[in-house]
């Protein structure tokens, strides 16, 4: 289940990424030498473009499948033994605080500081976990 959720979370990310590559693209290339009627309805087309995209890419790819990523990844941690139960349960923290900007969904407004940074540092804290656990292994 995690490798889906990452991989759909990656997909709707590439779509985010792509509309500034391709859409974007054309509609900057018609309005530079638009009339000023048409360059209103550019702008109005760039605006949907980007709000569908950036929708896609980031409330879908970087929080919601990111999400339900770490949720299977964290239960993995505390059912195993390979890691210390306490990140599995950090994980689950993070999670919400991770999938918070969803709620731009409703009109309210997200601190995306905060999700970057929960998920940054949980991911860290893995990674040093993984290491010292490697270490501590090949030590014993």
């Amino acid at each position: 289940m995690a490798i889906a959720f990452i991989v759909a979370s990656a997909m709707a990310r590439a779509i985010g990424i792509i509309r500034w590559l391709t859409a974007s693209t054309a509609l900057a290339e018609a309005h530079s030498t638009a009339t000023p009627e048409v360059a209103i309805s550019i702008e109005m087309v760039q605006m949907a473009v980007n709000q569908w995209g950036g929708a896609i890419g980031e409330l879908l790819g970087v929080s919601m499948f990111t999400v339900f990523w770490l949720i299977c990844v964290s239960i993995v941690i505390i059912r195993n033994d390979g890691l210390p139960k306490w990140l599995g349960w950090a994980g689950l923290i993070v999670a919400p605080i991770l999938g918070h900007p969803v709620i731009e969904l409703f009109g309210m407004e997200a601190n995306l500081f905060l999700a970057t940074i929960s998920v940054t540092l949980w991911l860290f804290a893995v990674g040093l976990m993984m290491i010292w656990t490697a270490v501590m292994q090949r030590t014993a």
